[in-house]
Formats: C-alpha cells, structure tokens, sequence
C-alpha cells in the first residue's frame, strides 16, 4: 500500500512539473513572440510617420528647391544631397503639423502589408508633459494594451506620436495555433502515460493479492483430496482390508473419487485457457434440455449431504449448443447453488425461454442461497475470483478458486452468447444464459 502511494506521489508530482514546464514554454514562446509582434509594428508606425511626411511635404511645397525622400532600407528621411533628416522641422521649423488621420490611414496598410490586422490608437503626445494633443479611434478600450515606442516629430521633443495596441493577444496567439495544439497534445499525451502508468501499478498490485487468494484456496481445495488418497492408498497397502472386501471396494472409490476430482479441477484449467485462446471447436447441435437436466439433477441429489428441491419449467424444449460444454455449465451452476445456499435444504428453479426480440433462447438457474453483494457481481466472473472466497474459505464456508464461473462465461463468450447474473443478499441469485438462435 505504501509503495503505490509513493508511485502514486511520484506520478502526481511529475504531472504538476510537466504542466508548469509547459506553462513556462508557453509563456516564453508568448513573450519572444510578444517582442517579434512589437518590433514589426515599432518598424511599420516609423515608416508610416516618414512617408507621411514625405507626402504632405511634397504636397504642401511642390515648387520649393530643398526636396526630401524616403528610404525604405534604412526607414529615413533624406534631402536631396543624401543627408539624413531624422526630424523634419529642422529644414522648416513647425511649418509641416503631422496630421493624424492621414498617417492613420498610411499606418493601417502597412500594418496589413505585413498581415497585422490589430485594433490601435494613435496618440499624438507632449513626452514632457504627457499632455495629449490628438488622438485616433478614442472610443476603443481594452483591459489587455501594447504601447509602441514613442516616436518624435519635433526636434525639441516637444510633440511625439505613439500608438496604443487594443488585444494584441489575439494576433499574438494566432501565429501561435501550431504551436499550442502540439503543447496541448503533448500534454494530453504526457496526462494518458502516467495515468496509464498508475492503472498498470494498481493492476499489478490487484494481480498479486489475486494470485496470493488463488494460491491459498488451491492449496486448500487440492489438500483434502490429496489427504483423502494418500490416506486410502496406505489403508489398502497396509493390508487390514484384504478380509473386508466392501470397505476395501469403498476405500478404492473414495481414492477414484477423489482422483477424478484433482483430474476435473487440473482440465478445467486447461480449458480455460484453450477457451480464452479461443482454440476450442464447439460441436452445436439441438439439444433436449430436459434429457440434459435429468442426468445432473440426480446426480447432485445423490451427492449432497442437504436435501435439494429442483423445479424445472421448459417453454423452450430445445437449444442450439455444445452438448458436453452447456452440461459443464449447468453443473457448475448448479454446484454453486448448492456450495452457496443454506445449510437445511436449497431450492433450485430452471426455466427456459426464447425470446424473439433478442433472437435468442434463454435459461435461467436460480436459488434460494445467500446471494450476493453488488460489488461481488462485478467480479463474480474474473479469473480466480471469487466473491468473498477468502472469508469465506476461513470461516468454513464454501471452498474453491474461481474457476468454476469464469469458465461458464468463456463457454458462453465461445457460443456466441453471454451470462447475466442478479442477486439479493441473503435472499437468492439467479444466472441467466444467452444462446443466439
């Protein structure tokens, strides 16, 4: 138990590691990604300011001999003799006004040149007094902004342009699909693996307190006739018995009794295992089930130390299967009724039906024993399981490993058909049979 609790600890720490080490990824692919959108939209406002200018110069001077240009390569403003012209009111001091609608305009497609489709403001500023002179698209507001860098168009710094991105997560992140869907699916990926992992743990755990249960109940069930045998075979080589010739001959079918029991146990494991390999051949034919059911009724009154009670009612007289493997599974049904029922006397009821909506024919088997929890219905079936069979075994109860049912439902899974079973606690269970018509 503790060691699956650390597994436990380890699976869940490790799970919280990966999801903040993705988290950390995300953020940074974000971050850098943040920092690329920026710089475009940083290179693309200055380029709008300068060719704005450039067009309203040439506009507002068409005649004037000092002429200036734009360079894209290196976004700067030129004269004509190639000087550089960071600021433009150095040639004609505050003359040229920036007008904001023009360069709004001139802003918006360079942003969708480049497939930039973001919300913005444009604010143009005093950067000393952060006063605002004039401002685009003033009814736009977000909780999430970008600020460019702060551009000036006066040579005092007195006037400067600035815009103001509006939820510029939402451009951030589309360029960001491809890799969030291969973060998310690694995620999901990582998530199945330990959850897996901590299944199989749990699994194993489970496989190994079955097989202890399943050692323990064969050793007890294989005991008492290996007991019986060995105790009979030295009783007869002794020699007491060669004058009593009737507890010598009962001496001999307690030893073949008990013989053909191991023998029974030893081939229903191997068939188990044939059928779970599905190497069985089924010889199905139509079957009488009360000439089926006469056989092994008496049998079992003959065998029980208890008094048994069987009603049968047919409404249907035949069904399509293996002879020897359905008489293999109403045995074991019936055995279990009979191990699984009250000390006084047990009550067994056999009916059959075919039911035309299901295509198929059913039989029911059910007793008057102590029945079932819910939880031991869910595993009634599994292999070497059996409901409460340790209490039970220890408290003197009913013997046995769990075999018996697993290899009626690996029967029922070869015919094509199924077994259902519904119980009441210390009041009755009841199996049913599916055989497909």
């Amino acid at each position: 138990m503790k060691r699956i609790f650390l597994y436990k600890f380890i699976s869940i720490t490790g799970l919280i590691v990966v999801t903040i080490l993705l988290t950390l990824w995300i953020t940074n692919n974000y971050r850098l990604m943040e920092k690329e959108y920026m710089e475009k939209v940083n290179k693309q406002l200055v380029r709008s300011i300068n060719k704005e200018i450039c067009k309203r110069f040439s506009i507002r001077y068409p005649n004037s001999n000092y002429t200036i240009s734009y360079s894209q390569k290196s976004d700067a403003l030129f004269d004509k003799s190639g000087t550089t012209l960071p600021i433009v009111d150095n040639i004609y001091g505050n003359k040229i006004s920036i007008q904001l609608n023009s360069l709004d305009t001139i802003f918006r497609s360079s942003l969708n040149e480049i497939d930039l489709h973001c919300l913005y403001q444009l604010i143009l500023f005093n950067p000393q007094t952060k006063r605002v002179i004039q401002n685009t698209n003033s009814n736009l507001s977000s909780l999430y902004t970008l600020s460019t860098i702060v551009v000036p168009v006066r040579s005092d710094n007195s006037v400067a342009i600035q815009a103001i991105i509006m939820s510029p997560y939402k451009d951030i992140l589309s360029k960001m699909t491809l890799l969030l869907i291969a973060t998310v699916l690694m995620f999901i990926l990582i998530l199945y693996c330990i959850v897996y992992q901590i299944r199989i743990i749990i699994r194993q755990k489970k496989i190994a307190t079955v097989r202890e249960d399943f050692s323990y109940a064969m050793v007890h069930d294989m005991k008492t006739p290996l007991s019986s045998i060995l105790m009979g075979a030295h009783v007869l080589r002794s020699g007491k018995l060669e004058s009593k010739p009737e507890k010598k001959e009962r001496y001999f079918n307690i030893i073949e009794e008990e013989t053909q029991r191991l023998l029974s146990l030893i081939n229903k494991i191997l068939l188990i295992s044939k059928l779970e390999n599905e190497k069985i051949e089924l010889k199905k034919e139509w079957i009488d089930i009360q000439t089926l059911l006469a056989p092994i009724c008496e049998k079992f009154k003959l065998k029980a130390n208890k008094e048994i009670i069987f009603t049968i009612t047919l409404n249907a007289s035949k069904i399509y299967a293996d002879e020897e493997y359905l008489k293999e599974v109403m045995e074991n049904i019936i055995d279990n009724s009979i191990k699984y029922s009250n000390p006084e006397e047990v009550h067994i009821t056999i009916t059959s039906e075919n039911d035309e909506k299901e295509c198929c024919s059913i039989i029911r088997i059910k007793d008057n024993g102590i029945g079932m929890s819910e939880e031991d219905m869910h595993v009634i079936f599994d292999k070497f399981e059996r409901a409460s069979a340790v209490k039970r075994t220890s408290k003197g109860g009913a013997t046995g490993f769990g075999l018996g049912l697993n290899y009626v439902f690996h029967v029922m899974k070869a015919h094509n058909g199924r077994i259902e079973v519904n119980s009441d606690k210390n009041k009755y269970s009841e199996f049913a049979l599916f055989f497909p018509l």
